[in-house]
């Protein structure tokens, strides 16, 4: 069996004073954006920015509001799924856009639009209790299209395939794209 050397590379320059405290305290990479010219490192515990030599690039840093459990990354933003709440940033300018209060999800995609949400905690508090069935939610963006191609104007069908619409004028289109799915 042949040996080969695979050559490491920091991405983090040890003159990057972020660098000792990534060692230090034991965070983990998570993942690596290209953003403009720099770079956006997720880790652990926080997000930031470098050049190409992974010297820091900007004085921003995104710090999560709690641990992450999962992330996702798409195009445009960075989402932090932790045990109460999805945390949303924006990847160009490394700004906070929102939070979205779904306890106990983790993206099904590496872009994050499709998002499992399951029991919540032990409290069983507002939104979820601890026996709620888990569900999808699609996360699509407010300006533009996402990636699946859905007629936001139908909820679905009930069992005796009425289906369930919102008050708008299509309800007949809702009805005939229902007796197609079934």
């Amino acid at each position: 069996m042949r040996r080969t050397s695979i050559m490491t590379l920091a991405l983090v320059h040890p003159e990057n004073q972020v660098g000792v405290f990534l060692s230090n305290s034991g965070a983990r990479p998570l993942c690596g954006r290209p953003a403009g010219s720099d770079w956006l490192l997720e880790f652990t515990a926080l997000a930031l920015y470098v050049d190409r030599a992974g010297l820091r690039a900007r004085d921003t840093e995104l710090m999560y509001t709690a641990h992450p459990q999962h992330y996702a990354i798409n195009d445009t933003h960075l989402l932090i799924f932790t045990t109460s709440h999805i945390d949303v940033y924006e990847i160009e300018s490394g700004d906070w856009v929102q939070t979205i209060n779904l306890p106990n999800a983790r993206p099904l995609d590496e872009c994050g639009w499709i998002v499992l949400v399951y029991g919540g905690g032990s409290s069983g508090a507002f939104p979820f209790n601890t026996d709620s069935a888990p569900y999808l939610v699609y996360l699509r963006p407010l300006i533009g299209v996402g990636p699946l191609n859905l007629d936001h104007s139908c909820y679905g069908t009930n069992k005796r395939g009425n289906s369930h619409t919102r008050p708008s004028r299509h309800i007949t289109d809702c009805k005939k794209h229902s007796m197609y799915i079934t």
